[in-house]
């Protein structure tokens, strides 16, 4: 009764029961009156029972407000049967379909107003809108262009277009509909923020710079403005990025992202001594300190500044004796301290309930493993396989490395064999199990497994590099060797193996110049791999540089790790020698 109450306080507008009649529907009393404002919604009552269409309208919207959707669907539904041309009412039960998930009804009731009222807008937009949330493309693209066709200047038709071209990634067509956007409403936020993104996508930075200012001035957030700092370390600009970051930092000392954002650039451009003065600082100002602090002793330790990470952590632990995490960090200091014996214990007695409970049990069997331990390694990683681990698929596969670095070959793909029947859907079990074929000397069935990854994810940059490496160096598929090692540059530029991998292709494919390019980036970014300075010692006698690729050579020779490789080079080197001497 409350609820039946609340709702003819709801419904107001004087509506009393007098009586209305309407097909199964019995109300005595006289006819509900239709406010004057509302009577385009209602608009024929000689021919439909408008009183009690509006009655049962305003009782499935009350409905529909708490959230009553099964209700409010019953009273749209008897509306229409009062007027069953009220254009409104259909509008507002589509609405309503769309909230219950039953897009399908909508859309026909939406085609079907859509062609009684050919010159309706709203009706168009709606549909627009199912259509791009069901990824249809083309009707979502026809229902916009219908809009704009009628209203070329309408707002919302303007920027669900170019935001639907951009995520369909025709960005010609969504640069071109978005900069109409701004043209005829230059403080539309929307508009200029998704041409931001847009631009940025496209990697055309200046444009995605003065985008995302103009959105800034339209409506200042640190939110946008931690973006266009990302940008501008995207487009390499440091000290813009630095700059914003800092300006955030002043304006919400809160705002905890732009902190970790400013360490996390300054600490990627090897300004540890700028980061740790920032988290010194955001230290001292907040109230809680751990994360700073617990960040602080993880660059003391890649430092090996061991005594200092070992002040602040032991510090840290008198005063919360339980942080797990800071134990884990505190056992590395003692491992890099030489105290192995004290790191295990530590290790050991990290409680199963705490989030680094995985890792340190991973880093656990990792230390007796390299302490020839095996027997007890294996038994732990078991130990947490078979208690149901929620972290059970890292234990498998440290188990599978732990038999192949014993060269138990069958072991270990066994155990990735039952790890996949397990995590179907995990690349990462496949891509060792391509691995362990690779060391295994199963070269095509490491290929057939890697292939296999990019299956399963198609921008895996490692997977991509083991393809395309494999078929350049047979020199074969050079052309999709050559997509493929692009696309791993694309995705992990500064990797020195993977543009090593992409230079080695342009070599087989007999273009040196493009080779020596990527090969002498390559040298620059991982100057400890023998292989990249002698594919780079290949390529520049390639061009007649011998002085430079003896040099290559030489280096190669020096930091080959096994004498196969040593007397491989050494051969090209006298080769090179003779070549060198006058004839």
């Amino acid at each position: 009764m409350s609820v039946i109450l609340n709702k003819m306080a709801w419904l107001g507008f004087g509506i009393v029961f007098l009586g209305t009649s309407c097909t199964g529907i019995n109300i005595t009393g006289s006819s509900v009156e239709v406010p004057a404002e509302l009577a385009n919604i209602f608009p024929s009552p000689e021919a439909a029972d408008a009183g009690c269409s509006y009655f049962y309208y305003l009782w499935a919207k009350s409905a529909e407000l708490e959230g009553s959707y099964d209700e409010a669907l019953e009273g749209y539904e008897k509306a229409l049967i009062c007027d069953p041309g009220s254009d409104r009412v259909q509008v507002e039960l589509a609405i309503l379909l769309l909230r219950m998930n039953k897009k399908e009804r909508a859309v026909e009731l939406l085609e079907s107003l859509a062609a009684k009222r050919p010159q309706d807008v709203e009706t168009r937009m709606l549909l627009g809108k199912i259509y791009s949330s069901t990824d249809e493309y083309d009707n979502a693209v026809a229902a916009f262009q219908w809009v704009l066709g009628q209203q070329p200047e309408h707002l919302e038709a303007l920027l669900l277009l170019g935001t639907l071209h951009a995520r369909h990634r025709d960005y010609e067509k969504a640069q071109k509909v978005l900069k109409k956007l701004v043209a005829v409403n230059p403080r539309s936020f929307a508009g200029y923020f998704s041409l931001a993104r847009l631009y940025r996508e496209l990697r055309f930075f200046d444009d995605a710079v003065a985008a995302y200012k103009n959105a800034l001035d339209i409506n200042p957030s640190s939110d946008l403005k931690l973006e266009l700092a990302k940008l501008y370390e995207q487009k390499q600009d440091d000290a813009a990025a630095v700059s914003l970051y800092r300006e955030i930092m002043t304006e919400d000392e809160n705002y905890e992202e732009a902190t970790n954002s400013l360490v996390s650039l300054l600490l990627n451009r090897n300004r540890v001594s700028e980061a740790l003065a920032e988290l010194q600082k955001f230290r001292s100002q907040t109230g809680n300190p751990a994360e700073a602090i617990l960040l602080i002793s993880r660059i003391y330790l890649s430092q090996k500044r061991f005594d200092d990470a070992m002040f602040e952590l032991t510090s840290f632990l008198q005063e919360q004796p339980e942080a797990a995490e800071a134990w884990y960090l505190l056992a590395h200091t003692y491992l890099g301290k030489g105290d192995k014996v004290k790191a295990k214990e530590i290790l050991a007695n990290i409680p199963a309930s705490a989030e680094i409970y995985p890792e340190a049990r991973l880093q656990l069997a990792e230390m007796l493993r390299e302490e020839g331990n095996t027997a007890e390694a294996e038994r732990i990683l078991r130990q947490e396989i078979e208690s149901g681990s929620s972290s059970a698929i890292n234990f498998y596969l440290a188990l599978a490395a732990l038999y192949e670095g014993q060269e138990k070959f069958d072991l270990a793909e066994g155990v990735l064999l039952e790890t996949r029947e397990k995590f179907p859907a995990e690349t990462k079990v496949v891509f060792s199990h391509a691995i362990l074929l690779d060391k295994k000397g199963d070269t095509k069935g490491a290929l057939a497994k890697m292939e296999e990854v990019l299956s399963l994810e198609p921008d895996n940059p490692y997977a991509l590099n083991y393809v395309g490496y494999t078929w350049a160096d047979q020199g074969i598929r050079l052309d999709e060797a050559l997509r493929y090692l692009a696309r791993a540059v694309e995705l992990r530029p500064d990797d020195g193996y993977i543009r090593d991998s992409l230079g080695w292709v342009y070599f087989k494919r007999k273009e040196i110049s493009r080779a020596v390019e990527e090969l002498e980036q390559a040298a620059a970014m991982a100057k400890s791999d023998a292989t990249i300075h002698e594919h780079l010692g290949d390529a520049y006698q390639e061009i007649g540089e011998r002085e430079k690729a003896l040099a290559q050579y030489e280096q190669a020779r020096e930091l080959a790790g096994d004498e196969k490789k040593k007397a491989a080079v050494f051969k090209k080197i006298e080769e090179l020698q003779r070549s060198l001497l006058p004839q």
